[in-house]
């Protein structure tokens, strides 16, 4: 079937070793030899100078036939399978022994599927390293990688939010408020998370949308949100103090043509106009008007009395019936507890002069009536004043 001649040369303990079919071909080849269709054997001669002696003659063994599977004999036409490693070791998931698990490596020689690996990635890697090789957000999520980390490794805020990531994280992380807003991220959620009122409205958020999600009324107003504007949508005050507003912090709101000054539980009050520029008597010196009431509830009727009981041109309360600022028309002179209360509260807010006083509607008698000093420093004092002295004039109108 097949001869060949070698032409070693013996090693110092006079061993040769030659590779049957790497030889000086005599006949026959060596590749084409079919060794499945009978047995085979091996003649080996060797001449030593005085011809060839014959070595005898051996059967082949077990290392040819590993080149032709027994089984194949019967097997006819073509043959198609992909198998993996967990196919392979699918029998107690471990090979004879030696890889003992797959899904579990414990030993140096155990062998792993893609998936141990890229898991083991996801958990031990470097979150910007991951994002930049393909992984996506949302098996990084689930593999453990932080909002933080996965924001500050340069994921697109668009995909975090799509992958479920806590808005209030990515608020927290630093996700800017207009990405989170154009990914889709709720309103709700980003009021919720504690969202910059100021900065989700410059992003285009509707003051609409904002009460509905429940943003707080006083963040509005301090973002510069004004009264006006809720009233626009259908908010009112007592709207705004039944959604949480404590009434208190209206205090100093411009609305209705002036400042807050005072307001209560149900939402009605006082505004205080800026004071107006000329000066004034109270009007009718030596005239007892009567009935004029210091009570925080008196400005308006002291007024009526007052203008009822004085025809006189230009004076305190006259200017105060015809003022028209915001265009309201029911202003009137304040009485001595409203005046006191609107000069202390507002000190600081609109600009009010302390070098002259402030006329009340509240009468002492026929010739003098009472007027309120304010210091440079915000406090009020009670002083009595001849009704055709000139005190400065503090329009007050109720809502």
């Amino acid at each position: 079937v097949f001869k060949e001649t070698h032409n070693p040369t013996t090693d110092a303990n006079g061993i040769i070793i030659v590779n049957i079919g790497e030889g000086t071909l005599i006949s026959g080849d060596f590749n084409n030899i079919d060794w499945g269709s009978n047995p085979h054997f091996i003649n080996t001669k060797i001449d030593t100078g005085d011809g060839l002696t014959d070595m005898g003659t051996t059967e082949f063994k077990t290392v040819p036939y590993a080149l032709y599977a027994k089984t194949a004999e019967s097997v006819s036409g073509s043959v198609s399978e992909t198998q993996n490693l967990a196919d392979i070791l699918v029998i107690s998931n471990s090979a004879n022994s030696q890889i003992k698990n797959i899904i579990d490596p414990t030993e140096p020689q155990d062998a792993v599927t893609k998936a141990y690996v890229d898991n083991l990635l996801m958990e031990i890697g470097d979150t910007d390293k991951l994002i930049a090789v393909g992984y996506s957000v949302q098996q990084l999520l689930e593999s453990g990688h932080s909002v933080a980390s996965l924001v500050s490794g340069g994921a697109s805020i668009s995909d975090l939010v799509a992958a479920g990531a806590s808005i209030s994280d990515l608020v927290t992380a630093g996700a800017s408020i207009s990405d989170l807003v154009a990914a889709g991220a709720s309103i709700s959620d980003l009021v919720a998370a504690g969202a910059s009122i100021s900065e989700l409205m410059e992003v285009g958020v509707s003051l609409s949308d904002l009460v509905a999600a429940g943003a707080s009324f006083f963040d509005m107003l301090d973002a510069g949100v004004s009264i006006a504007q809720f009233e626009a949508i259908g908010v009112s005050i007592p709207d705004m103090i039944n959604g949480g507003l404590d009434y208190e912090r209206l205090r100093g709101f411009e609305y209705g043509g002036g400042f807050i000054f005072y307001i209560n539980s149900s939402g009605s009050g006082l505004v205080a106009a800026y004071p107006l520029t000329q000066f004034s008597t109270w009007g009718c010196n030596g005239i007892l008007i009567g009935e004029t009431r210091k009570d925080y509830d008196a400005g308006n009727d002291n007024t009526t009395k007052i203008l009822s009981g004085c025809t006189e041109d230009g004076i305190a309360a006259k200017l105060c019936d015809s003022y028209d600022g915001g265009g309201y028309s029911d202003w009137f002179l304040p009485s001595y507890h409203q005046l006191s209360s609107a000069l202390s509260d507002l000190f600081e807010i609109i600009e009010i002069n302390t070098d002259v006083p402030y006329w009340s509607s509240s009468e002492v008698d026929s010739n003098n009536a009472y007027a309120v000093e304010l210091s440079w420093y915000g406090s009020v004092s009670e002083v009595e004043y001849s009704k055709d002295s000139d005190c400065y004039v503090l329009p007050v109108r109720a809502f």
